[in-house]
């Protein structure tokens, strides 16, 4: 029998040069009521070392139920709607879903 851990969620966002302090504000908005959700274990940015306009989140929760509720809160759902409105991207972020074994 598998038992899993945490339900974890690496994403990518990938900035205009253009748009990278905008995306640095949207991190800071974001980050500290991300952390204060339930089942919240670890949410980490991280900006490349080579292309800043790379933008890295990883995120540990107890289990996807607890990602999923965080993906519905008005942070998040603000963040995506600033990300849209002020056309931050040059594509559509990416992520992939890992149980933790």
């Amino acid at each position: 029998l598998m038992v899993f851990h945490s339900y974890i969620v690496p994403a990518e966002f990938h900035t205009r040069a253009t748009a990278i302090e905008s995306m640095k504000q949207v991190i800071a908005e974001v980050t500290a009521p991300s952390l204060d959700e339930e089942g919240c274990q670890i949410y980490h940015w991280s900006q490349g070392a080579d292309d800043p306009t790379l933008f890295l989140l990883y995120m540990e929760w107890r289990d996807k139920a607890c990602f999923e509720a965080h993906t519905a809160t008005p942070h998040v759902k603000y963040a995506e709607d600033r990300l849209k409105r002020e056309k931050m991207l040059i594509e559509p972020a990416k992520e992939w879903h890992f149980y933790r074994i």
